[in-house]
């Protein structure tokens, strides 16, 4: 296996010096982001949540989806221009999405790569109802409604079939999405008198409540208190709403 953060993911069979598109291709809470972040360098993946937030200051406003998607475009063509392995993190699920992808990829003559992540669909539902909705005078929220979702997995699955007639010269699945924990969580300060709501992705089992209590607490900062509201395991296990059932005589 090779460096997992060098410039191509360790199943493309290609060399890790030449440049790729990487697209990933995948429903809401499959572990794309997650998978990216430990293959690739941060500067390399440009996700479309990141971009949203970039033109919207909300990185959940589907309604700047179309303004994102400008940033992405000119990124893809300055960077493959350049000659430089690039990821791009968004669902890429239908035959359109990835259509124009592969189009610029040929445009600089750049091999296109595709990893599909096909995790359980109840583990990708289990991820988004841990999600939180719409904050205060938002219309969006980071949680996905179930039925995209399935719609979602399902052309996940269905594309594995046409990817390399669609033009990607790799295909790599990954079956379970990563080892990883979402542990959500939810911040006040008591200075500033303000409350909010995170979300941390660590890349391993998280076994305990109390290790939980101690990653959110060191990602959030020492300013302000922190309250775990749920911890989500791969395979779709809430450790908060588990303790709750087990303690439901004394809550």
């Amino acid at each position: 296996m090779t460096d997992p953060r060098t410039d191509t993911h360790p199943n493309a069979g290609a060399n890790t010096t030449a440049p790729q598109l990487v697209v990933l291709i995948g429903p809401a809470g499959a572990g794309k982001s997650t998978w990216a972040g430990a293959h690739y360098q941060s500067h390399q993946v440009h996700s479309l949540d990141w971009l949203r937030a970039v033109v919207s200051d909300d990185e959940c406003d589907q309604d700047a989806t179309a303004d994102a998607l400008v940033l992405l475009t000119a990124i893809l063509h300055t960077r493959l221009a350049r000659r430089l392995t690039t990821v791009v993190d968004a669902t890429s699920t239908s035959v359109a999405d990835r259509a124009w992808l592969l189009g610029i990829a040929a445009e600089h003559q750049v091999p296109a790569v595709a990893v599909t992540f096909t995790t359980p669909l109840e583990v990708c539902l289990a991820r988004q109802a841990a999600r939180p909705g719409p904050a205060p005078g938002r219309r969006w929220g980071r949680a996905v409604p179930a039925a995209a979702v399935v719609d979602q997995h399902a052309r996940t699955c269905d594309a594995l079939a046409t990817l390399h007639a669609e033009g990607f010269t790799h295909v790599t699945e990954i079956e379970g999405g990563d080892i990883a924990t979402e542990i959500h969580y939810q911040t006040y300060d008591a200075v500033t008198d303000t409350a909010g709501a995170a979300t941390l992705t660590v890349a391993h089992l998280v076994d305990g409540l109390g290790e939980a209590d101690r990653l959110a607490a060191a990602h959030a900062g020492s300013d302000v208190d922190v309250d775990v509201t749920a911890v989500v395991r791969p395979d779709g296990r809430d450790l908060v709403r588990e303790w709750e059932r087990t303690h439901a005589d004394v809550l």
